[in-house]
Order: structure tokens, then sequence, then C-alpha cells
């Protein structure tokens, strides 16, 4: 069995990151014509609008592309190259979550409650 970490992108996932990744590149070239700055909110409201690659903003597909778009802050906060980014989307895989199960558990001591051991 493999581990659930190295799972590769599904299908629609990798269909949301190709159009992220074109739609970064057309939009850099974009704002380097016009000699501005990229600016990052500008950018993700662009690739939004314009590149949404699955029709309908509805059910599955929808939702991957959100969270697809989410992940773009996280690249963003690197300071690679737009270009790379179905490299670094590749390879980025979420952060886990601390594992807070026993401080979540609040275990109580009745020293009239008999053990099972």
């Amino acid at each position: 069995m493999k581990p659930h970490w190295n799972k590769p992108l599904t299908d629609w996932q990798k269909s949301a990151v190709n159009a992220i990744a074109s739609g970064l590149l057309e939009y850099e070239a974009q704002q380097l014509c016009l000699n501005k700055t990229v600016d990052i909110d500008k950018c993700k409201a662009w690739i939004s609008k314009h590149k949404y690659p699955f029709g309908m903003r509805c059910n599955h597909p929808y939702k991957v592309w959100c969270q697809e778009m989410q992940i773009l802050d996280a690249f963003f906060s690197t300071g690679i190259a737009y270009k790379s980014y179905q490299m670094w989307r590749q390879a980025y895989r979420k952060p886990r979550k601390p594992n807070d199960y026993n401080e979540k558990r609040k275990v109580t001591y009745n020293p009239d409650q008999l053990s099972l051991f």
C-alpha cells in the first residue's frame, strides 16, 4: 500500500494546474508588455475569471479549482518564478495537521471506579 501523502495529482487537479500555469505565464506577459508589476490579487482574479477550464462553476470540478486557487497563495509566498509553477505543484504536499488527539482527550480519574487491568 502506497503512503497517502505521495498520491499523484488527479485528472481534475492536473487540468486545473495546467490552466493556472498557463494563466500565470499569460498574465505575467501582459503585465510585462504594459511595464507594470504583477499584483498577486489581481493575478488570481484574472486567472479565475479567464482560465477556468471546466465549464459551469459547480460540483466537484469547481471544488477542486477552488482548492488549487488556495494552494496558489502558498506558491506566491515562495517567490519562485511563475514558469516553475507546474513543477512546484507536482512536488507540493499539503502540510499535515498536528496530531492533537492526546491533548483533546480529557481523562478524568475517579478513585471509586474499578480498573479492568
